[in-house]
């Protein structure tokens, strides 16, 4: 009997101990766990914001662009636009170009010494109005300008002849002049002001 009880005394104290040995190890291992507060922190990288410069465009490509201020400079065009500031109706017209240039005033394009066609007509309207400006280089002969008032009268006399449809317009475009000044040639259908747009033409382009 004293024997039995020894026994148990025995594993109770080993139970014992061995509940000890593994608390101390589990105390060990929480000390052993890095506290969140020790431990460096993280900083979240900003985003980086977006740069404000904008990769700059290359003059020679800015020059190349539609409607910019590399666009050659055409006098041509620039007395045009002085008549639409005083005219009306120039504000409605066509530009004369392509295969329409080559319908309405054949070989015209064709002429070696033309540098420059700048044409513009109203189309099937009661009062027909046409500005056509040409200009030759500096080396033209009397014969090219000759070529170049030529083609433009052969279109004036066609619309006057019925092709500007209507008896008002037919007659604006019979009333129509041409003028050369400086290797320019000028054509102008306006009703009832055609030579004061020849006048201006002249004086404009006179050397």
């Amino acid at each position: 009997m004293k024997k039995n009880r020894k026994l148990w005394m025995g594993l109770a104290m080993a139970l014992s101990l061995s509940l000890l040995l593994g608390l101390a190890a589990c105390g060990s291992k929480k000390d052993d766990t890095p506290d969140d507060s020790q431990q460096g922190t993280v900083q979240p990288s900003e985003p980086e914001q977006p740069k404000d410069d904008q990769p700059e465009v290359p003059e020679e490509e800015k020059d190349d662009q539609p409607g910019s201020d590399g666009e050659e400079a055409s006098p041509l065009k620039d007395f045009y636009a002085t008549l639409q500031a005083k005219y009306e109706g120039l504000d409605a017209m066509m530009v004369i170009e392509g295969e329409l240039l080559e319908t309405y005033y054949p070989g015209l394009s064709e002429i070696a010494a033309v540098e420059e066609i700048y044409l513009q007509e109203t189309m099937i309207t009661t009062a027909n109005v046409a500005v056509g400006m040409v200009k030759l280089s500096e080396d033209a002969t009397l014969e090219d300008i000759t070529a170049v008032q030529e083609i433009l009268q052969a279109r004036i006399t066609t619309q006057a002849e019925g092709g500007a449809w209507y008896p008002e317009s037919c007659e604006t475009w019979k009333n129509g002049i041409i003028t050369s000044v400086s290797n320019t040639v000028g054509m102008f259908v306006y009703p009832e002001q055609a030579q004061e747009l020849a006048d201006a033409f002249t004086e404009a382009f006179s050397n």
